[in-house]
């Protein structure tokens, strides 16, 4: 599924500018068949979910899982590519985008072996993010 969605929504009658959070379900937890093809069953779960979402470049949009690719189209947009590769419940998918700063650290499980973990901040707290990166590490 991709997504073009506009810099300004209206929500719930209140105008949010350069803010969109699209929960794929408005009616929970039977209406993400609205949205893609699904067994539409909180008891039924897809094995993966790939969502590409394209957004204008002064955005940056995130999903589950782990971003792939971030691809400029070349048009003043740009097409997050996610990956999940654990079940989930269709209702459950959701995607959000706003002007994120990223804060990214390692994870270190033993001496040899480690995951990268990346937080998406979103512009409201960017005076809070000394205090979000000390509580990470």
């Amino acid at each position: 599924m991709e997504l073009l969605l506009p810099p300004v929504l209206e929500v719930s009658g209140s105008r949010t500018a350069g803010w969109c959070s699209l929960d794929l379900d408005t009616e929970r937890t039977y209406g993400a068949s609205d949205w893609w093809p699904c067994i539409n069953h909180p008891s039924s779960k897809a094995d993966s979910v790939d969502i590409w979402i394209t957004c204008l470049n002064s955005y940056k949009a995130v999903s589950q899982g782990k971003l792939i690719e971030a691809l400029s189209n070349g048009d003043g947009t740009t097409t997050f590519k996610w990956k999940h590769r654990y079940k989930i419940a269709t209702y459950l998918v959701s995607v959000t985008l706003t002007n994120f700063k990223s804060i990214s650290y390692w994870y270190k499980y033993s001496p040899t072996d480690s995951m990268e973990v990346v937080n998406y901040v979103t512009p409201a707290l960017d005076t809070c993010i000394p205090i979000i990166v000390l509580i990470l590490r």
